[in-house]
């Protein structure tokens, strides 16, 4: 077996080919629940094992800690499952990560591939933990008050900063603190210092507000502090005046990954495209920008309702007269159907989770007998069972109804297909789907029916 095999025998067809693309840059659209994080992964493992780039020459970049976390957790695991595998002398040959091996042999043979080792995961991490660290190293050549021993300052430290100055300007009755910092965020967000600000500032309340920043700036370079914003935009003002040391940063990867790349706002969009280079980058989110200077492959991995069109069989096609004998031949081939399902789109790490409903477990009966993963994780609100009154056709007011019949019972798997009998409007998918990630935004969900009501 070769590397590609075994990702593609872990994915479906677009997220392998999403993962495997390393000729050019690549946009991957990609929406919540649809695989992007499995994807993210298998292209890092790709890259350091198929495509002999070391893990450190590797920038993740995402937008919290917990999907970073999650991220190293994630490829740690994958690297300790391919490094268990055996791979064809071929695939050996493109991967010098793949550790000593016998160069010579020239069939299957034990791969030797080393475990990844945690400490090199250091550029997988949010836009702001990853800044933190090239600042650690290059902060000292912005020619500023500021030095590699700088602290942080909490929103608190920041706050009394901010009061301390409205005090000592006799201003403290005419801006609030929170109003002062919002201000501050925005322009730093949007890269622009006091100075720049003030340039431009129009009127006396943007005067006012642009020397209250220019303050701020102040005491903070003299107390050798950064405040969560400057961990962006200090390295803007960096790579701004120091051509050398962004070339030092681009030099340094081969390859860049944006995950929820349709989030970033101005300067973090700014910063990734001055990082990029010329390396290859991969934008994964619902839409994209940052390759648009770039030759780029698109995929979509969007799959938000999977409809299993082979079952072709509804409740309404169960003659009551002999129900019992239409409903197992129906389990028979839904159950059927679902299998081929599971095995064409490579899902068997998925854990099924079927809807209630208030006309039985037909579903659940049929998830059981063909022995797939299974978790009853959601349950009906018995208050609400039944009252479909003033619920209109459209859907307007089904996703509310939808939110308050069903409950989430504990914390979801990763990895989930959830299964309804018909499929009409989605707002019952979207209602679940939504308390789901209010629990954990990094699952992914396939929505399966068994029918569509069109």
């Amino acid at each position: 077996m070769q590397l590609k095999d075994y990702i593609a025998s872990n994915l479906n067809d677009e997220q392998t080919a999403a993962a495997l693309h390393t000729s050019t840059s690549a946009l991957i659209i990609a929406g919540a629940g649809s695989g992007k994080t499995r994807v993210l992964t298998y292209k890092i493992a790709y890259l350091i094992w198929g495509k002999n780039i070391k893990v450190e020459r590797i920038l993740a970049v995402t937008f919290t800690n917990k999907a970073a976390n999650e991220m190293k957790e994630r490829l740690i695991k994958l690297g300790d499952e391919i490094s268990s595998q055996s791979f064809t002398n071929e695939e050996q040959k493109s991967d010098s990560d793949f550790g000593d091996f016998l160069n010579e042999m020239n069939t299957t043979t034990p791969n030797s591939m080393q475990h990844l080792d945690p400490r090199k995961l250091k550029w997988i991490g949010t836009f702001h933990s990853i800044f933190l660290k090239i600042l650690k190293e290059d902060i000292e050549k912005l020619e500023m008050k500021y030095n590699k021993n700088f602290g942080i300052l909490d929103a608190d430290d920041s706050a009394k900063i901010i009061r301390d100055i409205l005090k000592r300007y006799a201003m403290a009755d005419t801006f609030k603190p929170q109003e002062v910092k919002s201000f501050i965020s925005k322009q730093k967000n949007e890269g622009r210092t006091a100075k720049l600000f003030l340039k431009y500032s129009n009127g006396n309340y943007e005067d006012q507000m642009g020397k209250l920043y220019q303050e701020y700036e102040k005491e903070l370079e003299k107390s050798n502090s950064l405040d969560f914003d400057d961990l962006l935009l200090l390295p803007y003002q960096l790579f701004k005046k120091s051509p050398e040391v962004l070339q030092k940063w681009q030099n340094s990867f081969d390859y860049i990954l944006v995950d929820e790349a349709q989030d970033t706002n101005w300067i973090q969009f700014e910063l990734m495209k001055m990082m990029s280079g010329e390396s290859s980058i991969a934008e994964l989110g619902q839409t994209g920008g940052l390759v648009e200077s770039k030759e780029v492959k698109v995929y979509s991995l969007d799959l938000p309702y999977t409809n299993v069109h082979d079952i072709k069989y509804g409740r309404k096609n169960i003659d009551e007269s002999s129900e019992g004998g239409l409903l197992e031949s129906m389990k028979v081939n839904i159950g059927q159907s679902i299998i081929e399902f599971v095995e064409k789109h490579k899902l068997q790490d998925y854990t099924f989770i079927p809807i209630p409903s208030t006309q039985g477990d037909f579903l659940k009966d049929i998830l059981l007998e063909i022995k797939v993963p299974l978790v009853d994780l959601l349950e009906m609100n018995p208050s609400v069972v039944g009252c479909t009154k003033n619920i209109d056709k459209e859907g307007v007011e089904r996703k509310r109804f939808a939110s308050e019949k069903y409950y989430v019972k504990s914390l979801p798997p990763k990895h989930i297909i959830l299964v309804d009998d018909i499929y009409q409007t989605g707002s019952t998918c979207d209602a679940i789907c939504e308390k789901i990630f209010g629990l954990d935004d990094n699952v992914e969900i396939i929505f399966l029916c068994l029918c569509v009501v069109k």
